[in-house]
């Protein structure tokens, strides 16, 4: 089962960037090994017969990634001095 992307959002609202950062590296692995399945034109893979399916994870991780994103230039944006 999938969360919705406001949810996923909400989970990290008050991650370190330490922890957004590693989350972002998280999901960048998952979406490696999901386009390797979405992306094969052969769907012989077992993924296929689980429910949500790959291109539905697929799709989901990527707008996960764009809330850790987010999430993560408003942290830094607060917290680093781009004037140094």
């Amino acid at each position: 089962m999938m969360i919705s992307a406001e949810g996923y959002k909400s989970m990290h609202e008050n991650d370190s960037i330490d922890e957004l950062i590693a989350a972002r590296k998280q999901l960048v692995g998952e979406l490696e090994q999901l386009e390797k399945i979405v992306r094969d034109t052969d769907r012989t893979d077992e993924s296929w017969n689980e429910g949500p399916g790959p291109d539905v994870r697929y799709h989901m991780t990527l707008t996960y990634l764009v809330q850790i994103c987010e999430l993560l230039w408003t942290r830094v944006s607060k917290e680093v001095s781009w004037d140094e």
